[in-house]
């Protein structure tokens, strides 16, 4: 499967700006274009390319500026300040979050929950709620 198709299917509301990022496992990646990689990034989409624990391929797909907002969010701040990462540097919080990725299976699953569902997996290592919908995983 191509980029394209790839980032359409799993990273949609990225895309359009709905969501500030999208995470993928691009294990079923067949070509990679670089000069669409060129034209999404001139549309303000970043890459951060990683794995996971098991070793899949991830393609961390995000709007830095959003993001950076975010991760500066006074709520956002306080719990990812528990573990370890500076909301006010978002290169540094991209590595940690580059490292949890290597380090833990379980990991991306939060990132689509609710601060306050992510707080209670984190703080509480709760199960993750059934309700959560995380992409190709």
């Amino acid at each position: 499967m191509t980029l394209s198709r790839l980032l359409i299917i799993h990273s949609a509301p990225t895309l359009m700006n709905i969501k500030c990022s999208s995470l993928i496992c691009l294990k079923s990646l067949t070509s990679v274009d670089e000069g669409e990689i060129k034209r999404l990034k001139e549309k303000g989409l970043s890459f951060l390319f990683m794995k996971n624990k098991m070793g899949c391929p991830l393609l961390f797909v995000y709007r830095r500026t959003t993001l950076s907002k975010l991760l500066k969010e006074k709520d956002r701040a306080l719990v990812l300040a528990r573990f370890g990462y500076d909301s006010n540097n978002i290169d540094s919080s991209l590595l940690k979050l580059k490292k949890r990725l290597e380090e833990n299976k379980d990991f991306p699953k939060i990132l689509e929950q609710t601060m306050e569902n992510a707080a209670a997996v984190l703080v509480h290592k709760l199960p993750i709620p059934a309700e959560a919908s995380v992409g190709n995983h």
